[in-house]
């Protein structure tokens, strides 16, 4: 699994481990109607948990740290993220929860 990208130039890596109480904000945005859009803050604090460095200006734990990104490469951050957390959970489930043997 990938825990490197490289957005514009920059290198990002992605936390290893992610605590269930630090994640669970995630669940919130995942019940989200499909038809919502989050705000940026909702957006940058998914974004710091899942960053765990980066080589843009600032610290990826400092939501302030977001303010100053260029719109692309906010937006490219965004996507890696998404892509980073299907890669994650891509291996869950397969068939074997207990619903699918009976």
């Amino acid at each position: 699994m990938e825990y490197e990208k490289e957005i514009n130039g920059k290198q990002v890596t992605f936390k290893r481990h992610l605590s269930a109480r630090e994640a669970w904000s995630i669940t919130k945005s995942a019940n989200r109607a499909p038809d919502t859009t989050p705000t940026f803050d909702e957006t940058v604090e998914q974004m710091r948990i899942f960053i765990e460095s980066w080589e843009f200006e600032g610290d990826p734990a400092d939501p302030k740290s977001y303010d100053g990104l260029d719109f692309f490469d906010f937006v490219q951050l965004s996507q890696a993220i998404a892509e980073y957390m299907q890669e994650r959970m891509g291996g869950t489930n397969q068939g074997n929860s207990p619903s699918a043997s009976t």
